[in-house]
């Protein structure tokens, strides 16, 4: 059951550790499910956002992201424990969180910003994830009823997938300072998306996820939590092969 959440505390969010490739055993087994969807995978750096009740705000990382340019990097934090990211959050922006957030109340959403590692999208974020609302942590609630609670605050306002034909227009195309949330893709369609993620540079490709009980929040107090309801599914790439 959601609990009250009244002063700040870190909360891990859900991080999907399998990895399972198109159309293999594992892939077509999370297809059968009746409860499955898959979001694209961005390249982007995680976030927690916080809104606090003074209506502050701040973006607070996992881990220190190890390839941000050190004037990012603070200075003796191990790489365990939870950073706020020096990351200077341009006004339209913030008032377009602060927006979505009720005054009064701790928020807490789940997020990915596209700007230290994406070429031609910057000060872009995209959610997928709420963690806290209205002063409440969700633990205990569905995927589907925590994406429900984002999808009331930002409707359809997906990713506009331009078929400009260079990586630059295509970036441009999702302008800066503005949010996005996941589009939720049905197991029929995971094909037709990966094709899709492979024509974008901020693309990574995609996280499976269900929806049903099985996706309830636990309380996120380690890095490792809420990864049985998860699962990535990679482009190719210099770094790792799936």
């Amino acid at each position: 059951m959601p609990t009250p959440y009244t002063e700040w505390r870190y909360i891990y969010p859900p991080r999907p550790e399998a990895v399972v490739e198109l159309g293999d055993l594992a892939a077509k087994s999370w297809a059968s499910d009746t409860d499955s969807i898959a979001q694209f995978k961005l390249n982007g750096t995680r976030h927690v956002i916080a809104v606090h009740p003074d209506r502050s705000v701040r973006f607070w990382t996992r881990k220190r992201v190890k390839d941000l340019p050190p004037k990012y990097q603070p200075a003796n934090v191990p790489l365990t424990e939870p950073v706020e990211q020096k990351y200077a959050i341009p006004l339209p922006m913030r008032d377009a969180i602060l927006a979505m957030a009720p005054a009064g109340h701790w928020t807490l959403f789940d997020s990915e910003l596209l700007h230290f590692k994406t070429v031609n999208v910057k000060n872009t974020l995209y959610l997928f994830d709420v963690l806290v609302w209205q002063g409440q942590h969700l633990i205990g609630m569905s995927y589907a009823k925590r994406y429900g609670i984002l999808h009331s605050l930002m409707g359809d306002r997906f990713l506009p997938l331009s078929d400009a034909t260079s990586d630059e227009a295509r970036g441009r195309a999702l302008g800066e300072n503005n949010l996005y949330i996941a589009r939720n893709v049905l197991p029929t369609a995971w094909g037709e998306a990966w094709d899709t993620a492979q024509k974008y540079d901020f693309i990574e490709g995609l996280v499976l996820k269900r929806t049903g009980g099985v996706s309830r929040l636990e309380s996120g107090n380690v890095l490792l939590n809420n990864s049985s309801w998860m699962c990535k599914m990679r482009k190719p790439h210099k770094n790792f092969r799936k």
